[in-house]
């Protein structure tokens, strides 16, 4: 079968290094600044998400969040960060796997430190989140944008 022209089964370094990363910020948080890189979508891949993150200094992912119906793993890659997993606050680093079945423990990721932080983020592909603490829950969409819908407590 020819590969589609919008595909690749292969993506390398050097072009992986040439994807123009996008920037998101997570409304609920105005300290969210995260760069990412789609890679499962060059490979034509729908149901799930992989996706190159990299958490600049003194920035953080996204809100504080939790997921009921999707899983997600984090794979750190290069730098160090915080990490808060439910109550508890670790450090993270290159090597260190982060898991959340669903329904997962609400978790974020935090970079104090003076280099960036880079992790392989997966899960499916509906990124539907709710953060705790406002008791709202958002979902990203392929163009970037978040929705957001509040519910009542």
């Amino acid at each position: 079968m020819p590969e589609d022209a919008r595909t690749k089964c292969l993506l390398t370094d050097a072009e992986i290094r040439t994807i123009r990363e996008m920037r998101l910020c997570q409304p609920l948080n105005p300290n969210s600044e995260v760069h990412l890189r789609p890679l499962s979508e060059l490979a034509g891949m729908q149901r799930v998400r992989l996706t190159l993150g990299r958490i600049a200094p003194g920035k953080e992912s996204f809100a504080y969040h939790a997921h009921d119906a999707d899983e997600e793993f984090l794979y750190i890659l290069s730098g160090r960060g915080r990490a808060e997993i439910g109550d508890a606050t670790v450090e993270v680093g290159p090597g260190d796997f982060m898991g959340f079945a669903t329904p997962s423990v609400a978790h974020h990721l935090i970079n104090p430190y003076a280099e960036d932080l880079v992790a392989s983020a997966a899960g499916l592909r509906s990124a539907r989140s709710r953060a705790p603490a406002s008791g709202s829950s958002s979902a990203l969409a392929a163009s970037g944008r978040w929705t957001r819908s509040t519910s009542s407590r």
